[in-house]
C-alpha cells in the first residue's frame, strides 16, 4: 500500500514530533506576518488600521476584502497558506499514528477512528 511505503521512508519520530512542531511554528509566524499586512476594520469600527488580536476575527485575514473595504490579497493568500500546510502536515500526522500504536489494539482502533474523522473533517 502506498501509505505503508510512504510512512517507511519518513522516519516516524520526524511525522509526529519534528515535522508538526516546524508546521506549527511556519503557520504562527505566517499568521503574524497576515495580521500585518492586514489592511484594518473591526466589526465595529471600519475605520480601525491594521489587525486587531481582540477585535478582528481569525477569518477576516482570510477575506477577499478586509472590514475598510480594502483589498486583502496578501493577508488572504498568506492565511490561506498557512492553515494549508497545517492541514496537509496533520493529515499525514493522522496517517502514521495508527502505526505506531498498531501493538495496542485498543489505541490502533481509537487511532483508525481519529484518523477517519479527522479525514472527514477535512471535507465538512
Amino acid at each position: 500500500m502506498f501509505i505503508n511505503r510512504f510512512i517507511d521512508l519518513i522516519n516516524k519520530r520526524a511525522m509526529l514530533v519534528l515535522i508538526p512542531r516546524i508546521a506549527t511554528a511556519i503557520f504562527i509566524l505566517l499568521q503574524i506576518v497576515g495580521m500585518i499586512a492586514y489592511p484594518g476594520g473591526t466589526l465595529h469600527d471600519v475605520s480601525t488600521e491594521g489587525y486587531s488580536f481582540t477585535n478582528n476575527f481569525f477569518s477576516d485575514m482570510g477575506t477577499y476584502a478586509a472590514r475598510n473595504g480594502d483589498p486583502n490579497y496578501l493577508s488572504m493568500i498568506i492565511f490561506a497558506f498557512s492553515l494549508t500546510i497545517v492541514g496537509i502536515t496533520f493529515s499525514f500526522y493522522y496517517l502514521v499514528l495508527p502505526n505506531v500504536l498498531g501493538e495496542d489494539r485498543i489505541n490502533y482502533i481509537l487511532a483508525i477512528i481519529g484518523t477517519f474523522l479527522q479525514l472527514v473533517g477535512l471535507f465538512v
